[in-house]
């Protein structure tokens, strides 16, 4: 699937793994945050998680962390390889006792910055991220994914637990893979 960013940050899914919340037709919602074995200097953990909403041609990314809330999402058209994004996003959060919002929409290709990309996010189970001092996890194993905008390939995928499927680009068997995932408007801008 393809999402909207900077080509320049590479995988923005790299520190990151998702688990499939629920499935309804062709969109699948997923929780994402950092795996519960990370280190907390390799990823910054979401409180709570992410939640992404992914369909065949669009997505919505939303979250709330650390004061401040971000919905971003683009729908995408063109085929087999999208061509053009019509995006948007809010974001709002607190200074002293005020609450700033920010809403936009653009449309790419345009005069963003940002580009149609591909990235990996590994899917590996299902329901909300493990809590707690006490929390333990079981990972999948290994995978690795390359995805570009003029196609996408996917090699390898193995599981130590093959508990949840869902639907990205088709369904397999967990760890799915995610191909063409960033977070678009998360950046706040002073």
């Amino acid at each position: 699937m393809p999402w909207v960013g900077f080509a320049s940050s590479g995988n923005y899914w790299h520190d990151y793994e998702g688990r499939v919340i629920s499935e309804n037709g062709e969109t699948t919602t997923y929780a994402i945050n950092c795996p519960p074995t990370s280190d907390k200097t390799a990823c910054i953990r979401f409180d709570p998680d992410a939640t992404l909403i992914a369909a065949p041609s669009s997505y919505d990314f939303i979250m709330s962390n650390y004061g401040q809330y971000t919905s971003t999402g683009c729908t995408f058209t063109g085929t087999p390889t999208p061509t053009t994004a019509t995006c948007s996003y809010s974001q709002s959060w607190h200074i002293r006792s005020s609450t700033v919002t920010r809403d936009r929409t653009y449309v790419l290709p345009g005069t963003e910055v940002r580009e149609i990309v591909s990235a990996t996010l590994t899917v590996a189970g299902t329901g909300p991220f493990p809590t707690g001092t006490a929390a333990t996890a079981t990972r999948a194993t290994t995978t690795t994914t390359t995805g570009s905008t003029t196609g996408a390939t996917v090699a390898g995928t193995s599981a130590t637990s093959a508990t949840a499927s869902g639907n990205v680009a088709g369904r397999t068997v967990a760890p799915m893979m995610f191909v063409g995932a960033v977070v678009a408007g998360m950046a706040v801008q002073a």
